[in-house]
């Protein structure tokens, strides 16, 4: 069978972040890490003739139920687990090397443990040599890898180690392997989120994850345990639940209406799924307002008891949104819903039942008040730069450290959601609070003009997110795209950007070299850039490109110029406008005259003869000779492979963090502790990637002689008679 014989749908549940599959081969099919709510797949199977013969399960799930159970009651389905995983009903267990038929497919059994101890992967195989895809649930990630601290901290290091291994392991299979995970961008199961789609292939994560950038196991436990998010609450429940098999449910539950006086009756908690400014306005003494939105249940999940009985209070239409949320709820586990207040609030407070209100504030009327500031965001929300004097305490810890202020609270986090969820929880113990559900803290450094600096030495050769989204329309700031993939700006870009191709426009036409300064000057005139213009560069893949680009300019001299921190994958994952419309910048007559610096570039005869400290941040598999080049750019490769004897290797990536941004100077000040100011000399295969780290130590760490070899491998490589190390 071939890969377009072969059947793949993808099943995703966005409120959790997670994906679950469909593999049909002729009349069977295998539902793959399925959810409990499986129901809709079911009836599309009964709809197409098609018998789901297994139900294949990579892990025992920490943040949702399994719908094995759901499966297997209704079509017969064997379910195919880990035999390491103790699962506690009936079940087909399976360990290395172990093969399954499903029509014309054959699927290998890959014992993949780090992200739980029982982890498997399923590779699919049809009648050609070599594996169609393979199944990664919570290993190998499109862009990034699943959390490996989960299970407690006696636990973590073990399986941190063990993610490692497994990683490297599936990194081994063909590069054209489609790579299928079930967490993706959303789930608290994974270590960082990742924009784009959720799948993937081999190849491309093999020269692009972070997670398989990093050499070495001990740099491997510390990367990936820092700057880990908070994971919700009810994640210690689903792993029981998982090992002993859900109750069978058969159908989705339906919601009952309930009157005021039975909702007072009941002895529970009420939530309040209307919108934040609703239910401040009036809502039921003692209840919780979580909006109802993808993030519904994982709030519930994180502030309410498990398997508290629960009552909803819903905006309308009723029965619709009521049957939405006990649907994610049941997701989670939570499966004693009572019902929804029927008539909602205009019902109970006609009744002449009590309501309590408290105010709310839009982020620009703090300034200059006398009050305590609750940040409830995430801590690293937090560490990427917060409001001068407020105090920090995550909205998942509320319930159990309730703070006890002095005087009024207002509570703020990124976007006014999860700051209304705290002032309802401080409002049901008593305690007089302001809502900030209008803008965030974002906002408020946006409009105060706070630029985080995480120590940089030159923190000025970065602009935030938030910086650029405010000068989208200022007229002295010209935004160049340059990326590593050339198409990428024709599909969409910041509203206002320039696009440049990275190997036509940076380049001279005939020879290797780059632009001098007579045609970067015409490059900047198309541009709309003058004497006057601050120009800011961002791409994709971590800025890769567009840091290559600015170090371009730097050397012939062009001093105005910045990184956007984290680029588009930064952009991407806050949600910031994108657009197809391709600018039209008035022409200049600016001519680029500025000494140039050469000193920031080395050519081949010196490297030949330095004595400087060589940094290879290659990937691991280019420096050691195991190939010439990513997968994915198969151009200009050397002639050997290898490395410049004595080199460090410490892969680009390594310093930025998982949403594109670079990580800070303490953090990169012990990446590079092996790297001492001085001569310093970095390369990689044409001068790309070496760019990005001679930005960071040089801008951002502010070593003083750090010199790119941009001739990189690909010139050395094919030098006769150099001295070439290999491993």
């Amino acid at each position: 069978m071939n890969a377009q014989a072969m059947n793949i749908e993808i099943i995703t549940t966005p409120s959790l972040g997670d994906h679950s599959y469909l593999l049909v081969s002729g009349n069977e099919a295998a539902l793959v890490d399925p959810q409990r709510d499986v129901w809709d797949a079911l009836r599309t199977c009964r709809a197409r003739g098609i018998g789901v013969r297994y139900v294949l399960e990579t892990h025992v799930h920490n943040d949702y139920v399994s719908g094995a159970q759901e499966v297997r009651a209704a079509t017969g389905a064997r379910v195919v687990a880990s035999a390491r995983g103790r699962y506690e009903f009936d079940h087909l267990p399976v360990a290395e090397g172990d093969e399954i038929v499903l029509g014309d497919l054959g699927l290998r059994v890959l014992e993949t443990p780090g992200h739980t101890p029982e982890h498997v992967s399923y590779v699919v195989y049809g009648d050609s040599a070599g594996p169609l895809a393979v199944f990664t649930g919570g290993s190998l990630m499109a862009g990034s890898a699943g959390r490996t601290d989960l299970l407690g901290e006696d636990q973590t290091d073990g399986l941190t180690r063990a993610q490692y291994r497994t990683l490297r392991r599936l990194a081994g299979l063909p590069d054209g392997t489609r790579v299928l995970p079930t967490h993706g961008a959303g789930s608290f199961c994974a270590a960082s989120a990742s924009p784009g789609p959720p799948t993937s292939t081999i190849g491309h994560e093999r020269t692009t994850n972070p997670a398989l950038l990093i050499g070495d196991e001990e740099t491997f436990v510390h990367d990936r345990l820092a700057g880990l998010p908070r994971h919700p609450a009810y994640y210690r429940h689903m792993a029981p639940i998982n090992r002993t098999g859900a109750v069978v449910l058969r159908r989705p539950p339906v919601p009952r209406p309930l009157t005021p006086a039975q909702v007072a009756s009941l002895n529970g908690w009420v939530v309040d799924a209307r919108d934040r400014e609703s239910f401040a306005t009036a809502h039921i003494p003692g209840s919780v307002n979580d909006e109802l939105d993808i993030s519904f249940a994982g709030y519930v999940g994180w502030v309410v008891p498990f398997d508290a009985p629960l009552v909803l209070v819903l905006p309308g239409p009723e029965r619709a949104n009521a049957a939405e949320a006990v649907r994610q709820l049941l997701r989670i586990g939570y499966e004693h819903v009572a019902g929804y207040l029927d008539g909602g609030i205009d019902r109970w407070r006609a009744e002449g039942r009590p309501v309590r209100s408290y105010p709310t504030a839009a982020i620009t009327e703090l300034d200059g008040r006398d009050v305590d500031v609750l940040d409830v965001r995430q801590p690293t929300e937090v560490a990427a730069g917060r409001i001068p004097g407020s105090t920090h305490l995550f909205v998942g810890d509320l319930p159990a450290t309730l703070p006890r202020p002095s005087r009024e609270t207002w509570t703020v986090c990124a976007s006014g959601r999860r700051a209304a969820l705290a002032a309802s929880l401080l409002d049901r113990a008593g305690i007089p609070v302001t809502a900030v559900t209008r803008g965030g803290v974002p906002d408020w450094i946006k409009e105060n003009q706070v630029m985080v600096t995480n120590g940089y030495a030159t923190p000025q050769a970065l602009v935030d997110t938030n910086w650029l989204e405010a000068h989208l329309d200022d007229p002295q700031v010209r935004i160049i795209e340059v990326d590593e993939d050339t198409t990428a700006y024709d599909r969409n870009h910041i509203r206002g950007a320039v696009g440049w191709n990275w190997s036509t426009d940076l380049h001279t036409k005939i020879g290797r070299d780059y632009l001098g300064q007579q045609a970067l000057s015409e490059l900047l005139r198309a541009a709309g850039v003058d004497e006057a213009t601050t120009v800011v560069l961002y791409g994709g893949n971590n800025n890769w490109f567009a840091a290559y680009a600015y170090w371009i300019m730097k050397l012939r001299g062009f001093e105005r110029v910045r990184l956007l921190d984290g680029g588009r994958k930064k952009w991407e994952l806050e949600g910031r406008e994108l657009t197809e419309q391709v600018p039209s910048h008035p022409r200049t007559s600016f001519t680029l005259t500025a000494q140039e610096h050469p000193e920031i570039r080395v050519l081949r005869d010196e490297v030949l003869t330095s004595r400087a400290r060589f940094i290879d941040v290659r990937s691991p598999e280019e420096y050691r000779g195991e190939k010439l080049a990513p997968d994915h750019l198969p151009r200009e490769q050397a002639q050997v492979p290898g490395h410049i004897p004595g080199a460090v290797n410490i892969p680009w990536a390594r310093a930025a963090n998982e949403d594109g941004t670079f990580r800070s100077a303490d953090e990169l000040r012990a990446l590079y502790r092996d790297i001492p100011d001085g001569d310093v000399i970095a390369y990689c295969r044409i001068g790309e990637r070496s760019s990005h780290t001679w930005f960071a130590l040089t801008e951002l760490l502010g070593y003083r002689n750090v010199r790119n070899y941009d001739g990189s491998w690909t010139e050395y490589g094919s030098l006769v008679g150099v001295p070439v190390e290999m491993g």
